[in-house]
């Protein structure tokens, strides 16, 4: 099934661009969560957030070779803000949680979007 939406909103074009160059160096990224649900209602979209295989270092490495401000407060839990203005857009590497009955998770990425997914339905 082919779905397009048009990028119409400076956030949604900045997503776009932010989605753009992370795509060319990792073919399994994507967009999540509520920005798909919008796209597929065609309304604006509030609320960007992009899931790739790239590791958070990969990532910044990405984004300041293309000059795109970030945020890595929290990198550890495989997430970097991509940041223009008043605008963000949080990717987050694929990964695994583990809670050994502690409030934080053990986190490992993987490249597997099936795990992602199954892990996901399971939930």
């Amino acid at each position: 099934m082919f779905y397009s939406y048009n990028f119409n909103t400076p956030y949604e074009q900045f997503s776009l661009t932010v989605y753009h160059v992370l795509v060319e160096n990792f073919s399994k990224t994507f967009f999540v969560g509520g920005a798909v649900r919008d796209m597929l209602l065609e309304k604006s979209i509030s609320d960007i957030d992009i899931a790739t295989i790239a590791t958070p270092n990969e990532v910044i490495y990405v984004l300041q070779k293309n000059n795109i401000m970030y945020n890595d407060a929290h990198k550890k839990f495989g997430v970097i803000t991509a940041i223009l203005q008043n605008f963000s857009v949080e990717i987050t590497t694929l990964r695994t949680e583990v809670y050994n009955n502690t409030r934080y998770p053990v986190i490992t990425f993987i490249t597997d979007v099936q795990e992602t997914v199954t892990d996901a339905i399971l939930l």
